[in-house]
């Protein structure tokens, strides 16, 4: 863990209003960190869990849950030969009982994947990979909470396509992959204020009960804000289009320069 904790009266900025700190934050746990957290470094906030990671990318990769079946055979004459085709997928967090497809026309696997879309009600989409003869099912749900898709399991009625022979995605032969990335890590939530801490101790586990500075109207020496990954001030987060430095200024911190102290309203 850190050692004591600095305080308002010790830290090297100018006050320009009462002031907030939000206590007992939890650090995550990062098994690739080699690098000091310095005092003073950026931070970010995820949303999933409310806990803080080192602001380091500003257009962090974001992927959709999906769910990859096995192969399926390739039998176009038993899909033909469906008039009710039914299964059931949880896709974020909702339970879709799919039921009353009709395949009896389709002339080419690929035209399976179609129908079988307008019964996910755009909460996910449905493809047909020829070569690998699979079909996969991946969430159309963006933004946090992060999205999420199960296997399949057999529908209430009608005749059961959720396994061998047809879609082939019950549990131990589907695949779901997790949703990554979160677009809220990218968007500064505040100024780590606690002591320096060593990669190892972040490394070994989440580091609790931490201090983040999150304004309200301070003015602090620029040169002395830590970012990390090459970031500056200056830099554009991609999901806003705002720079960090007006990050910061939304947060009630205005980063000044030696010719320059004078704090900023914040951009609207």
């Amino acid at each position: 863990m850190t050692e004591s904790k600095l305080t308002l009266e010790t830290f090297p900025w100018d006050m320009g209003g009462k002031g907030k700190v939000n206590d007992d934050k939890t650090i995550l746990q990062d098994g690739t960190r080699t690098a000091v957290l310095s005092t003073l470094t950026v931070m970010a906030e995820q949303s999933s869990d409310g806990k803080l990671i080192p602001l380091t990318e500003l257009d962090p990769a974001l992927t959709a849950a999906s769910m990859l079946c096995g192969a399926n055979g390739g039998n176009l004459a038993a899909w033909q030969a469906v008039g009710d085709g039914s299964f059931t997928i949880e896709v974020d967090g909702v339970s879709l009982d799919v039921t009353g497809l009709v395949f009896t026309a389709v002339a080419a696997l690929t035209d399976i994947a179609g129908i079988i879309n307008i019964g996910l009600l755009g909460r996910a989409v449905c493809f047909y990979d020829e070569v690998g003869d699979v079909f996969t099912f991946v969430s159309l749900k963006t933004g946090l909470p992060a999205s999420s898709i199960t296997v399949l399991t057999a529908g209430s009625a009608g005749t059961d396509i959720s396994g061998t022979g047809f879609l082939n995605g019950l549990t131990t032969v589907g695949t779901v992959t997790a949703a990554t990335g979160e677009e809220t890590t990218a968007i500064p939530a505040g100024i780590f204020m606690s002591n320096d801490i060593a990669a190892a101790t972040i490394v070994a586990g989440d580091v609790d009960d931490q201090v983040l500075l999150v304004g309200s109207d301070k003015m602090i020496d620029e040169d002395m804000i830590v970012l990390e990954n090459s970031l500056t001030l200056a830099s554009v987060v991609t999901s806003t289009g705002k720079t960090i430095r007006q990050h910061l200024e939304l947060l009630g911190i205005y980063p000044r320069t030696a010719t320059n102290d004078q704090m900023i309203q914040p951009i609207a």
